[in-house]
């Protein structure tokens, strides 16, 4: 049985989707890159000038920090911890503000299947400042579903969120809620990052991906 936090990442093999989202908090970009000495995931909600000059340090190669009024403004960041080639990526998307906290999408980007990359430990970031509202946060992580189609066969990609999580990928072709199923042979979520089949097997116009974390 699996349990716990619900996550959908969506593409359309032929064609696109069109998305709409809720008003969301300005974001200011303060660094971004796929080096720094985090080695392990992380999300932070800084509030003060010690915390955010002690995280910048971990950010090569640190020149000084850009200078936050932190009675008007919070640092948001995410770390997405050692990988083993370059082509990985981590991003803050969106920040909303709720009733009581504020809610921030993350999205994981991994290398595309047989694309060629560094073979470079890399540890993908991303900061940036929003105005001052809550302090409690909830981060809500996506991983970017990719695909390449080539030789008569569609490989799908995303990047592991971590060891706990399941993974079920799924297919339709409408954006019905009720028409999704698991690809075929897909017969219960599994601990993988990619999945590839003959492309004149593939019936559906969307794929989406379907990640659980695991009971504890």
């Amino acid at each position: 049985m699996k349990s716990g936090a619900l996550i959908l990442a969506l593409i359309a093999l032929f064609g696109c989707v069109a998305q709409t989202c809720a008003d969301s908090e300005p974001l200011r970009e303060l660094a971004a890159g796929e080096q720094c000495s985090i080695q392990v995931a992380r999300h932070y909600v800084i509030q003060d000038a010690v915390s955010w000059s002690n995280i910048w340090r971990s950010i090569p190669p640190a020149p000084p920090p850009h200078k936050i009024d932190f009675a008007a403004e919070t640092v948001i960041g995410v770390t997405m911890g050692k990988r083993s080639t370059s082509g990985y990526s981590v991003a803050i998307r969106e920040v909303e503000a709720t009733t009581n906290r504020l809610r921030i999408t993350v999205t994981y980007q991994s290398p595309l299947p047989g694309s060629i990359q560094r073979p470079v430990i890399t540890s993908p970031f991303h900061f940036v400042a929003i105005p001052k509202k809550y302090s409690e946060a909830e981060f809500h992580i996506q991983p970017v579903l990719s695909s390449v189609v080539g030789r008569g066969q569609i490989n799908f990609s995303w990047a592991d969120l971590g060891t706990n999580y399941f993974y079920t990928l799924q297919s339709s072709s409408s954006l019905d809620p009720a028409s999704w199923l698991p690809v075929e042979g897909w017969l219960s979520p599994k601990r993988t990052n990619g999945w590839s089949t003959a492309l004149s097997s593939v019936r559906a116009r969307f794929f989406r991906l379907k990640a659980e974390i695991s009971a504890p």
